[in-house]
């Protein structure tokens, strides 16, 4: 007679064919970092840019079509193809679910600009999580990213929370108050006089010829720059003065309370040591 078989060993079987099944459910559904699943060719993205602050992304299932949970986390730096514009980190961690046989999400990203001066982005922005394909990436330091963490989970405003992001950013904290305006003032008088002569060579140059049929290209260059004169030159200093002053009023009011609220003891630094009480 034939030894009797032992049901453990089909029990064993049985709850180890269960324990597969919810460990692989599970792991379905086990929030996977963006980079990890754009990595694994799992899914791609797609930005919309309103401006530095507001992106919407859009995620699209590039694989099987089992429940998939998708992370995005502050801190995340996000780059355009363009030379010149602006890095974006994300403000806020955002969760994108796609649910079974789901091909598509879509998202709203609070964004953070991390280049103070450089091109806002646009709708037609090309936007990536990857850094340029011509590798020219600016390090990001320690101290951003865990200041962007923290700021994950703070009240503070947007603004307030940007002025912070480009004192570490920006590294004005090392600077003392005069040395960090009178950078901020030589870039922001940069940029305004990089934006007037791109005008004087384009749009005003046309209306100029426009406005004077027949006339040589000789006198449409002189009239152009009698028009790009000391009279526009004082306009622009002026301009370069009032965004400072306003970026250094940001950071004297809700960019210090943000910082102070992440641990930064603003008392002992350099750049609020001689800067006034008040305003800038």
């Amino acid at each position: 007679m034939a030894a009797r078989k032992s049901p453990v060993g089909w029990i064993l079987l049985v709850l180890a064919v269960v324990g597969a099944v919810v460990w692989f459910r599970s792991a379905a559904n086990t929030p996977l970092p963006v980079d990890r699943a754009i990595a694994r060719g799992q899914v791609t993205v797609s930005f919309a840019a309103a401006d530095a602050a507001h992106s919407t992304l859009t995620i699209t299932r590039a694989g099987a079509d089992g429940a998939l949970t998708v992370v995005v986390p502050a801190g995340a730096p996000i780059y355009s193809a363009a030379a010149g514009d602006q890095r974006l980190a994300v403000a806020r961690t955002v969760t994108v679910r796609l649910a079974k046989g789901q091909s598509q999400a879509s998202v709203a990203l609070e964004t953070y600009c991390l280049d103070q001066f450089a091109l806002q982005p646009t709708p037609t922005t090309a936007l990536s999580f990857s850094p340029p394909s011509d590798g020219t990436v600016v390090e990001e330091t320690e101290p951003l990213r865990k200041l962007i963490a923290c700021l994950d989970g703070s009240t503070q405003p947007h603004d307030a929370r940007q002025f912070a992001v480009w004192m570490v950013s920006q590294n004005y904290l090392d600077l003392s108050y005069a040395q960090a305006r009178g950078r901020i003032r030589e870039a922001y008088r940069q940029v305004l006089d990089d934006q007037a002569r791109t005008a004087l060579n384009g749009a005003v140059r046309d209306q100029v010829a426009a406005a004077l049929p027949g006339a040589s290209s000789a006198d449409i260059d002189a009239a152009v720059t009698r028009i790009g004169g000391q009279r526009l030159a004082g306009k622009l200093d002026a301009r370069a003065e009032r965004m400072t002053a306003a970026d250094l009023k940001g950071f004297l009011g809700g960019g210090a309370q943000a910082l102070e609220s992440c641990g930064y003891q603003t008392q002992v630094l350099e750049f609020f040591k001689d800067a006034p009480k008040a305003s800038a």
